[in-house]
């Protein structure tokens, strides 16, 4: 798979593909997008995605630049790639201590990507959530809980052959709610 063309055309064709609360996180940092410099756009398109992140580093004023939408795009590339863990960490690291590998405003290329990361789970967690707690699946998980603590209140059946009488069995040592099916299902009608 080629490296993304992160031109301006693809980059307009990317975002309108986007539901409006994720093109607003997306394109948060619009007044600093730019395409990336010529070095960077020829070095990446002809390297290998193992060393996309050292040249990312190697350029960090362009990966500054260019924008979060850019750079998602980048991070949507290598993490289709057979070595994405690997990639991902090497992205992450920190390499010197010194002023390289940082870009006009100090922030190091790790942490530009770190920070893309967050905004995008941040956005992209609550469609998460509410594909797991819909309404079809919470009607459900009412349903499963209420089925037992059903099985928890029957009572068993005797043991002895059916010349015997009523039997005490003792105490019902089961783990119990405390509440009743028609209280559970009554706790759970309330929204």
């Amino acid at each position: 798979m080629p490296f993304p063309d992160l031109s301006q055309k693809a980059m307009e064709r990317f975002v309108a593909l986007l539901p409006s609360d994720l093109r607003l996180i997306v394109m948060a940092d619009r007044k600093t997008s730019r395409t990336p410099g010529s070095a960077y756009l020829s070095a990446a398109r002809s390297c290998s995605p193992q060393d996309v992140p050292e040249l990312c580093r190697a350029h960090p004023e362009d990966v500054r630049l260019m924008g979060r939408a850019r750079r998602l795009r980048i991070l949507a590339w290598l993490a289709g790639q057979p070595d994405n863990r690997t990639l991902f960490v090497d992205l992450q690291k920190e390499r010197d201590s010194g002023t390289g590998g940082r870009a006009g405003n100090g922030q190091s290329v790790p942490q530009l990507f770190r920070d893309d990361i967050t905004a995008f789970s941040g956005a992209v967690a609550p469609r998460v959530a509410g594909a797991f707690l819909s309404r079809n699946v919470l009607a459900e998980a009412r349903r499963a809980a209420m089925e037992i603590a059903v099985e928890r209140h029957v009572p068993e059946a005797p043991t002895a052959g059916p010349d015997s009488g009523p039997q005490d069995n003792g105490p019902d040592n089961s783990p119990s709610t405390g509440a009743s099916p028609g209280a559970l299902s009554a706790a759970g009608d309330k929204r």
